[in-house]
């Protein structure tokens, strides 16, 4: 546990720097639009990253008929299953898991800036910052809209890295397990907002809204044309 909290003690302090540069030079002075703008800045770093994990995706949807031939083939040899199924990513040149490693940095940033934010408003680093955003609304007390919109963009992200087939209904069990998960996640993600402060709610919107807008462009992108 300690080398854990070494390694989030060595995130929160440049995380804590960039807010309070940003909130210091950028015009107006605003806490929301700071953290706004740390968020892109932090998703156009990651874009490589989260580019290459949507090429793995495309590429495990585009052998999924190999992987339930396989499934049927060596149902109850486990071992087995697990050595030819390695070898067909091998041959085929795809990493399993390279479509979650962008939710690593996402998520260690996310806790980061929560323990960043996490009473720093009273004591910490950036207590005389004002943590208003535009005004309107005080991003170190909960705020249950922004809550909301962090679910609602969770949900539509969800809907829009479905299969299409899973889209059309025709779904295997372990699809209809992703399926249900694009409704449990929203729902996790609105609980788990309603208790921190509403800076964590804007990240994780903002966050998402990107990642949709960049699941579309590369969605488009990687379309054949006519």
């Amino acid at each position: 546990m300690g080398f854990i909290s070494d390694i989030f003690h060595i995130l929160d302090q440049p995380i804590l720097c960039a807010l309070t540069l940003l909130y210091e030079y950028l015009p107006g002075q605003d806490f929301g639009v700071a953290v706004v703008v740390l968020t892109l800045l932090l998703r156009f770093i990651l874009y490589p990253l989260s580019a290459k994990a949507f090429e793995s995706q495309k590429a495990q949807m585009r052998i999924q008929d190999k992987v339930k031939a396989l499934q049927e083939q060596y149902k109850g040899q486990r071992d087995e299953l697990s050595r030819k199924l390695l070898e067909l990513y091998r041959a085929e040149k795809i990493n399993p898991f390279a479509a979650i490693l962008p939710l690593l940095p996402q998520l260690l940033v996310l806790l980061s800036l929560y323990r960043a934010l996490n009473g720093g408003f009273e004591e910490g680093p950036i207590s005389l910052i004002d943590p208003s955003f535009f005004g309107l609304v005080d991003l170190s007390e909960k705020f249950w809209p922004f809550a909301i919109a962090a679910g609602i963009s969770q949900f539509i992200q969800g809907k829009q890295m479905l299969p299409t087939q899973q889209k059309a209904g025709l779904k295997d069990m372990s699809q209809n397990i992703q399926a249900k998960m694009v409704y449990f996640l929203p729902f996790l993600t609105v609980v788990f907002a309603l208790q921190f402060s509403s800076a964590l709610s804007l990240y994780w919107t903002v966050s998402n809204v990107f990642s949709i807008a960049q699941q579309w462009h590369l969605n488009k992108k990687s379309t054949p044309k006519p």
